[in-house]
């Protein structure tokens, strides 16, 4: 999970984005669930940056874990 503080010149954008950069250039995109969460994230914005899921404001440690244990079973993990 990455979350991030408030940046200035929308750099947590930058980071998130380096973020799949890196891991589909290692070929690991497929082998991890990628969520993100901070005060300017929310669900489409973190869909639209290759994320599996984006968590805002308001949002608790049991939302988080409900998410996981719902798309765990359903993600398809490379077996590469």
């Amino acid at each position: 999970m990455v979350s991030q503080t408030i940046t200035q010149k929308n750099m947590h954008l930058k980071n998130l984005t380096e973020l799949i950069d890196l891991l589909e250039a290692e070929e690991l995109r497929d082998k991890v669930i990628l969520i993100c969460g901070g005060s300017r994230i929310d669900h489409k914005l973190a869909k639209e940056l290759g994320y599996d899921a984006g968590f805002g404001p308001g949002t608790t440690p049991s939302d988080v874990a409900s998410f996981i244990v719902q798309y765990y079973p359903n993600k398809e993990v490379s077996k590469k």
